[in-house]
């Protein structure tokens, strides 16, 4: 899906935006929307859930080498698959620090 395409999100019947990934994004970190919301990429035509949107990722995994620090952030619910999907991600990171590193998991 292109950064550009329009995304409007449905929560508890409102409807928000238009955003685009990159803003998505931001909103999903913020915790104003989480994976349960609906998502449209048609101008509201037809609704999926968020979590079915490709490229976004119910967590973000941030490697802050300067502080020897492994980030995980999960958005909402999150399934056995996510947590196989992270896990993997993890192993790759920790390439990147040092023995000793520190965990911080929000």
């Amino acid at each position: 899906m292109s950064g550009s395409r329009k995304i409007y999100v449905s929560r508890h019947g409102q409807r928000y935006g238009p955003y685009s990934r990159e803003e998505l994004d931001l909103q999903l970190d913020a915790g104003n929307f989480d994976f349960e919301d609906f998502a449209s990429t048609d101008g509201g035509r037809s609704w999926l859930s968020i979590r079915c949107l490709p490229g976004l990722k119910p967590f973000t995994l941030q490697a802050e080498e300067p502080r020897n620090l492994l980030i995980i952030r999960y958005r909402g619910r999150v399934t056995p698959a996510d947590v196989a999907h992270c896990a993997t991600e993890v192993e790759s990171a920790l390439s990147r620090l040092q023995p000793g590193f520190g965990l911080l998991v929000d």
